[in-house]
C-alpha cells in the first residue's frame, strides 16, 4: 500500500527500524504517550518527516499543492485520505489473523496507540523485537469483578506496518486535517477512529473479513466462522511447544503436565473463550505495566510466535529454533545472558 501511494523512489528512504534496539515504558501513564515518545528510540524527531517530504520533493509538491497559490489540493488530499481507510482495512484483517488467537472485535476496534487523560492506559507495545498489542476482555466481569489482559504478538512483517503507520503516517493524516480542512478537534487516541465515510463497526469488520478471505482463499469467511477454524488450527497443529524435554533426556510428568497447562491457557485465552485468573501485584519488573503477568505474558508471545510460524512468516521462520531453544534455558536467563542492562537497571 505504501509502495502504491508513494512509489519506490520514496520507499527506499523510509527510515530503517532497528528492532533490537527499540525500547518501551509501559509503565509510564502520562497522557499523550506511546513508545515514539521515549527518549532512547530517538523518533519523535520525525513526527513531521512524512508532511516534509510532500513539500520538499517537487513531484510530491506538484501532486498536492496547486504552484500559483500554494493551496492544497482538496482532491488529491482526499485520495490520499481515501486510500489510507483501505489500508486501515487491510490492516485490520491481518492483525486479526496474524497476532495468535483472534480477538473480538470490539477489542480490536477500541485500541489505543497513546494514553489518554480520561480513557486509561494505550494498548499498543514494542517488547523485545515484536509489537504487542494488549486487550482487556470483560467477559464474566460481573461474577469475577475482574479483567482480562491478553497479550497478542504481531510477526515483524505485520508489526514494522502498524509502527510505520504509528510512527510516520498517522501524524501527516492529522497534519492534513489542519492544514488542509482546519480541522481543530483534538485528534483521537483511537487507532481505527480517523475515517472520513463511515465509523469502525463489527459490522464492518466482518464485511471486510468476508471480502479479503474471498479475494485470497475463494470462501468467504464471517468472524465466527473464522474464529472456529482458527481454534481448530491450533489444537491441529500448535502441538510443538509440549513436547520438550528436561535436558536428561527423560520427561517430568508433574514438570510437563504444568507447562502444558499454562501454554493451553495461553492460547484459549488469547481466543477469550475460557476463565482466567486474577492479575498478579507482584514480581514485577520496574517498567511493567501494572496488572501485567509476566510469566503468563511469556506464554502470550509463545502462542503468537508460534502462529506466526504456522501462517509461515520468514521473521518467525528464521528464529523459530531460538524462541524454541530459549523455552528449555528459560526466557529471563537468555535476556540477561546477553546484556547487562537489564540486571543494572533492577539494581
Amino acid at each position: 500500500m505504501i509502495k502504491a501511494i508513494w512509489g519506490n523512489h520514496f520507499l527506499a528512504q523510509l527510515p530503517q527500524i532497528d528492532w533490537s534496539k527499540l525500547r518501551d515504558n509501559p509503565a509510564k501513564d502520562d497522557p499523550g504517550w506511546y513508545f515514539v515518545h521515549d527518549r532512547r528510540n530517538q523518533m519523535q524527531e520525525r513526527g513531521r518527516w512524512l508532511l516534509n517530504q510532500v513539500l520538499q520533493t517537487p513531484e510530491l509538491a506538484q501532486q498536492f499543492i496547486h504552484q500559483d497559490g500554494g493551496i492544497w489540493k482538496h482532491g488529491r488530499v482526499n485520495d490520499y485520505l481515501d486510500k489510507m481507510s483501505l489500508f486501515m482495512e487491510k490492516l485490520l484483517v491481518l492483525i486479526h489473523i496474524s497476532a495468535g488467537q483472534p480477538a473480538r472485535c470490539n477489542e480490536l476496534l477500541s485500541l489505543r496507540y497513546c494514553n489518554t487523560e480520561k480513557g486509561g492506559h494505550r494498548c499498543i507495545f514494542v517488547e523485545n523485537g515484536l509489537v504487542v498489542i494488549v486487550t482487556y476482555y470483560d467477559k464474566g466481569y460481573n461474577i469475577t469483578g475482574t479483567e482480562k489482559i491478553i497479550h497478542r504478538y504481531l510477526p515483524q512483517e505485520v508489526g514494522e506496518l502498524l509502527l510505520l503507520y504509528i510512527w510516520l503516517v498517522l501524524p501527516m493524516q492529522q497534519q492534513l486535517q489542519l492544514l488542509v480542512f482546519n480541522d481543530t478537534e483534538i485528534p483521537s487516541a483511537f487507532l481505527w477512529s480517523m475515517d472520513r465515510h463511515k465509523k469502525w463497526t463489527a459490522e464492518r469488520m466482518r464485511k471486510l473479513m468476508k471480502r479479503e478471505s474471498d479475494r485470497l482463499i475463494g470462501v468467504p469467511l464471517n468472524i465466527s466462522s473464522y474464529r472456529q477454524i482458527a481454534i481448530a488450527i491450533s489444537d491441529r497443529y500448535m502441538k510443538k511447544m509440549n513436547k520438550f524435554e528436561k535436558e536428561d533426556g527423560e520427561k517430568g510428568e508433574d514438570k510437563d503436565k504444568n507447562e502444558d497447562e499454562q501454554y493451553d491457557d495461553a492460547v484459549a485465552e488469547q481466543s477469550a473463550h475460557t476463565p482466567e485468573t486474577a492479575g498478579r501485584i507482584y514480581a514485577r519488573l520496574m517498567e511493567e505495566g501494572s496488572g501485567h503477568m509476566r510469566h503468563i505474558r511469556h506464554r502470550y508471545r509463545q502462542a503468537s510466535i508460534e502462529w506466526h510460524e504456522v501462517l509461515h512468516f520468514s521473521s518467525s521462520l528464521a528464529g523459530s529454533e531460538v524462541h524454541h531453544s530459549s523455552l528449555k534455558r528459560g526466557w529471563d536467563e537468555e535476556h540477561e545472558r546477553g546484556s547487562l542492562e537489564p540486571r543494572f537497571r533492577r539494581w
